[in-house]
């Protein structure tokens, strides 16, 4: 499994960093368990104006590398009951969102109910000459 380092609020006084060198399936999901236990899963599209943290927790996942990989981690979450926002690269060195296969892949990590947001690098795919 990628890496993860994911933040998560623990109450209004705060946050919280998770980090890991175990990055195995099973890791991932011992701490989901203790997690879903302690907070609310939210995502992005539910913070409005209003929004107090309290015990909410907004779980991310940059998706760097594999959209395969992320359905995994979007299945996972799901067993786990955490709402997760997966933030896609436009132009990634290892997939294009505008391939057949790899948009069927993202549609199926929506159908799980998680979101999206864009996850945008300045001058990524730009040589030192551009």
């Amino acid at each position: 499994m990628s890496g993860f380092c994911n933040r998560y609020s623990a109450n209004t006084e705060g946050s919280i960093w998770f980090m890991t060198t175990d990055f195995t399936v099973a890791a991932y999901e011992n701490h989901l368990r203790s997690i879903s236990k302690r907070f609310e899963s939210i995502t992005f599209s539910q913070i409005d104006d209003d929004f107090e943290l309290g015990n909410k927790l907004l779980w991310r996942h940059d998706v760097d590398h594999s959209l395969n990989r992320a359905l995994d981690i979007a299945r996972i979450d799901r067993e786990h009951g955490i709402s997760s926002t997966f933030f896609i690269r436009v132009r990634g060195d290892f997939y294009s969102i505008f391939e057949r296969s790899q948009s069927e892949l993202i549609a199926k990590i929506g159908e799980f109910g998680h979101e999206f947001g864009l996850h945008f690098e300045m001058g990524h795919g730009q040589s030192s000459e551009e």
